[in-house]
């Protein structure tokens, strides 16, 4: 009997210790769930702030309308072909200003829908960064990568010009902002240091080896490249940021970059 009463009380302790422990992994992915929400929640604002801005130019194309077919009325007083052929080329004119507004929310959801894509793909990152749990693969006990945690850029094999999206390296990353990927916490200096010396700049692109825009390029300071990122940074519709990368030696394996927000 006191062996059953030992067991069942060994059994209970590992029972609590493994709720005990979910628990927490709770908590921590709770962290992950806000940061996304509140991702979520900055895309939505910013496409509701520019859909309104598009229903009130609505509003006034359609008050111009109004006035338009009353001048055409005025203007040609007796002349109705002239009435006709003048209202039907403004009502032409407001539904082809329409049409383009039409577009232009259509543009505005895709580019809301991708920012819920990148605010996804934090927010695994999020959960990622803390390692599989060894026993259920919940997030482990691990702290996040430190800032001075090498990142692999696996595209600079034979020294030439290669981008890895700002995203990417700042959810692999501690210590930076919530909208690191979009604003690089207000800009400031970054630093990259490396085993081959390093030309970066930061472009924005809808697609970098096509349409990049350089809003940054780093200068040297020692063994690292000091990029001076400007305070604001103004993406157009579908750009993301992007660090490109180029050396003038050729590396001998895989290169890793040491990534620090200066302060």
């Amino acid at each position: 009997m006191k062996n059953l009463v030992l067991v069942a009380s060994i059994t209970l302790a590992v029972i609590a210790l493994l709720l005990s422990l979910n628990s927490f992994f709770r908590i921590r992915s709770a962290t992950c769930q806000r940061q996304l929400d509140r991702c979520v929640r900055q895309c939505d604002e910013t496409r509701d702030r520019a859909l309104g801005e598009n229903q009130l130019g609505r509003t006034q194309i359609n008050f111009e309308l109004q006035l338009d077919l009353r001048d055409c009325r005025i203007n040609n007083i007796g002349n109705q072909p002239a009435i006709d052929q003048c209202q039907q080329e403004k009502i032409d004119a407001a539904n082809q200003e329409l049409a383009q507004l039409d577009s232009s929310d259509n543009a505005i959801r895709a580019t809301r829908d991708q920012c819920v894509t990148d605010c996804d793909n934090q927010a695994k990152q999020c959960d990622a960064n803390f390692g599989p749990h060894p026993i259920d693969g919940s997030p482990d006990l691990g702290q996040p990568i430190k800032p001075s945690s090498p990142i692999d850029v696996g595209c600079l094999e034979g020294g030439a010009p290669c981008f890895k999206k700002v995203l990417e390296i700042c959810t692999k990353i501690s210590g930076p902002c919530d909208e690191c990927w979009k604003s690089l916490c207000g800009g400031g200096d970054w630093s990259f240091e490396s085993s081959v010396p390093l030309e970066v700049t930061l472009v924005a692109a809808t697609d970098p080896a096509k349409n990049a825009r350089v809003l940054a390029t780093s200068s040297t300071k020692g063994k690292e490249a000091v990029l001076s990122v400007p305070t604001e940074i103004k993406l157009n519709k579908q750009e993301q940021l992007y660090f490109g990368f180029s050396s003038k030696e050729k590396p001998s394996g895989l290169v890793k970059v040491v990534v620090r927000q200066r302060k």
